[in-house]
C-alpha cells in the first residue's frame, strides 16, 4: 500500500490533467480537453478533493487492501479449525450411538445387576457430550462467520477477541472489490451529486489506480435491474 502523500500526489496529478479519463489515446495532446475535465471544470468538481476528504478515501482504500490480505488468513485458519470441529462431530456421533445402545440394554432384565454401573456410565456420557458441545461452540466461534459450517456446531456467543479483522459476510474473491466500490460510490455520490455518474466512476477509477489497484468500477457496477419478466439483467461482475 502506497503512502497517503504518494496517493494524493498521484491522484491529483491525474485528476488535473486536461485529458483526465480520456479513453482515446490516439488523440494528439493539443486536441483539447476530455469530456470529464470539461464537466469537472464547469461544475467545480475539483473543490471537494481537500486533504481531509482524500484522507477519508485513503482509509477506505487501506481497508480494502487489508480485507484482500485477510482473506488468505481467514481461509487457512478456518481449514485448521474446521478439521478439529469435524473430529469433534465424529466424537459426538460415537458418544450418542453408545448412549443409545445403553438405553436399549436397560430393558435387559438378565443384566439387572449391572443397572447401577450402567447408570453411572450413562451419566458420564451425558457430561462428556456436554463437554464436546462446549468445545464445539468455542472453536466454531473462532471461525470467521463468512466461512462457518452450521453442520459442525452452533455459536452461542461471539468472542470478544477475534483471530482476524475480516468483516465481510462473503469470502468470495471479489467481495472486497464489491465492498470498496460501494464505499467509494457512496462517498463520491454524496459529495459530487452535481456530477454525472460516468465522470464519478472515472474519478473512482483514478482513486483506485493511485494506490495500484487495478479495478475498473464501470466493469463491476452491481446495480440490479429487473425486466418486466422479473429476470435479473445488467449484473455483470
Amino acid at each position: 500500500m502506497v503512502s497517503f502523500d504518494n496517493f494524493r500526489t498521484a491522484f491529483l496529478f491525474n485528476l488535473h490533467s486536461p485529458l483526465f479519463a480520456d479513453s482515446d489515446n490516439s488523440r494528439p495532446v493539443n486536441a483539447g480537453i476530455s469530456a470529464a475535465t470539461k464537466e469537472l471544470r464547469k461544475k467545480n468538481g475539483y473543490a471537494i478533493f481537500t486533504a481531509a476528504f482524500l484522507e477519508s478515501i485513503y482509509e477506505i482504500l487501506t481497508e480494502h487492501s487489508e480485507l484482500k490480505d485477510e482473506q488468505a488468513q481467514v481461509k487457512e485458519s478456518a481449514k485448521k479449525l474446521n478439521s478439529k470441529l469435524a473430529a469433534m462431530q465424529n466424537e459426538m456421533a460415537a458418544v450418542r450411538a453408545f448412549s443409545a445402545h445403553l438405553e436399549r440394554l436397560a430393558g435387559n432384565t438378565a443384566a439387572s445387576a449391572l443397572a447401577n454401573c450402567r447408570y453411572r456410565l450413562q451419566t458420564a456420557l451425558v457430561d462428556y457430550e456436554a463437554e464436546i458441545r462446549r468445545n464445539q461452540e468455542h472453536f466454531n466461534s473462532l471461525v470467521n462467520p463468512a466461512v462457518r459450517k452450521r453442520a459442525l456446531g452452533k455459536v452461542r456467543w461471539e468472542p470478544a477477541l477475534k483471530l482476524d479483522n475480516y468483516s465481510l459476510q462473503s469470502l468470495e474473491k471479489k467481495a472486497p472489490d464489491k465492498w470498496v466500490y460501494e464505499q467509494l460510490d457512496e462517498a463520491l455520490k454524496r459529495e459530487m451529486w452535481q456530477i454525472s455518474a460516468i465522470t464519478r466512476y472515472r474519478v473512482m477509477s483514478a482513486l483506485l489506480e493511485a494506490v495500484g489497484v487495478n479495478i475498473q468500477p464501470i466493469t463491476f457496477k452491481l446495480h440490479r435491474r429487473r425486466n418486466n419478466r422479473g429476470v435479473l439483467s445488467g449484473t455483470k461482475s
